[in-house]
């Protein structure tokens, strides 16, 4: 009995000395066994006194899990790398339909603005197209008006006054001796003179009279262009013109009325302005 004391007091004893030693459980597993294990000189030791078996891998097992471990390892970097790189490509993809998109809305957005751009054109075509048939139709009334006044005149000369015909007027004779201007300031000469000898005939005021030639004149000059390679162009719009005087009546009907009244110097430069606009306006036509 005091042998066994002694024993066991002993592997007490070296086994607190190796307590946290690793390398005595590792490299010494028949020390281990010797202090856990049972041997034929552990016989007469009770069960109370012997400390539970302990079982720990061998070297040669450690070496072969660290081996599976490291490949293991090897083969989940070598997946992550892989998922790295269809990441970059996913990401890549991304990055390229997003410039493919952009490019395509900077397109839509050009597109959007030439249509803006055809839209406005348009609308100003269609402006200048109802424009020209609202000088269509003016230029078609006024002609209309002209063949009334020319009938009128015809009718005139036929029937006569007495001794008073168109042939025998001072509007013929006046016709016959004047020549159609060459120059703008001829022809503007002429309709001031024109319209300064009706206002005074009419009794209607000179302030009248030069307002309506001043808005005249700006009508007939609307392209400043046309002022010395375009006369009938001028001429064309003097006599087209929708502008009236204070008594109501535009520049056509005036100078149809002095026509037919045949008196006074104005018919001189009555003849002068329809010298003008027959020459310019209606070529081919003789009085």
């Amino acid at each position: 009995a005091a042998a066994a004391r002694d024993n066991a007091k002993q592997k007490k004893t070296l086994l607190a000395s190796s307590k946290g030693d690793d390398n005595v459980k590792q490299n010494n597993p028949s020390l281990l066994g010797y202090l856990f294990g049972s041997s034929k000189s552990d016989d007469n030791v009770t069960k109370k006194d012997t400390p539970q078996t302990t079982t720990l891998p061998t070297a040669g097992g450690s070496e072969k899990e660290m081996q599976d471990l490291k490949q293991e390892i090897a083969k989940l970097k070598a997946e992550l790398g892989k998922l790295k790189s269809e990441n970059q490509k996913t990401k890549d993809k991304a990055t390229k339909l997003e410039k493919e998109n952009q490019t395509n809305k900077d397109k839509v957005a050009k597109l959007e603005k030439e249509n803006e751009e055809n839209k406005k054109k348009e609308s100003e075509l269609e402006k200048e197209n109802n424009a020209n048939k609202d000088k269509l139709t003016k230029l078609e009334s006024t002609n209309e008006e002209l063949e009334k006044e020319i009938k009128t005149l015809k009718s005139f000369s036929e029937a006569g006054e007495s001794d008073k015909t168109f042939q025998k007027s001072l509007f013929k004779k006046e016709y016959k001796n004047a020549t159609a201007p060459m120059y703008m300031d001829q022809l503007f000469c002429a309709l001031r003179l024109f319209i300064t000898e009706y206002v005074k005939a009419e009794g209607i005021s000179a302030a009248d009279g030069d307002k309506f030639l001043r808005i005249l004149q700006e009508e007939a000059m609307k392209h400043p262009d046309e002022i010395l390679t375009k006369l009938q162009h001028t001429a064309q719009r003097l006599w087209t013109s929708d502008l009236k005087l204070s008594n109501g009546r535009p520049l056509y009907s005036i100078l149809n009325e002095v026509i037919r009244k045949d008196e006074g110097v104005i018919v001189t430069h009555a003849a002068v302005l329809a010298r003008a606009i027959n020459e310019l306006c209606v070529a081919g036509r003789h009085l």
